[in-house]
């Protein structure tokens, strides 16, 4: 299981370095999106408190592996910066119903999916974007 534990203050240390390049570390108040979505306004959005009662499909949303690379990169820098800064990040992402948003922090990024607060989890595979 990968999961990125968190810098400390100084932004120089990291807990836990298993995971990711110290770089992302550095660059950390830096922004980086994927490639903005034609369709993000039309996302419904829904608090975190719901992301429980959804359910969500077995495929990818993303279709090339660069994308899902660079998913992957974004989800671990939103990560830094909500255990850094406790900043909030819009996670557009697909359910069985459609297309939402949600606007949290990321506490844990596993191989397969995001935790958010309150134990909420949402599985990567169904991200389309994240923007910090």
């Amino acid at each position: 299981m990968r999961v990125f534990i968190g810098c400390d203050t100084g932004l120089t240390n990291v807990v836990s370095m298993k995971t990711l390049p110290e770089v992302i570390c550095a660059e950390v108040h830096q922004t980086h999106t994927l490639k903005p979505m034609s369709t993000a306004t039309n996302a419904l959005v829904i608090d975190k408190e719901t992301v429980r009662d959804l359910s969500f499909p077995k495929d990818d949303v993303l279709l090339t592996p660069e994308e899902k690379r660079q998913r992957r990169l974004t989800l671990d820098r939103a990560l830094i910066l909500g255990n850094v800064d406790h900043s909030k990040v819009r996670i557009y992402f697909s359910d069985s119903d459609g297309f939402k948003q949600v606007e949290t922090t990321i506490w844990a990024v596993t191989e397969e999916r995001i935790i958010l607060k309150s134990g909420m989890v949402i599985p990567i595979r169904r991200i389309h974007e994240v923007v910090t």
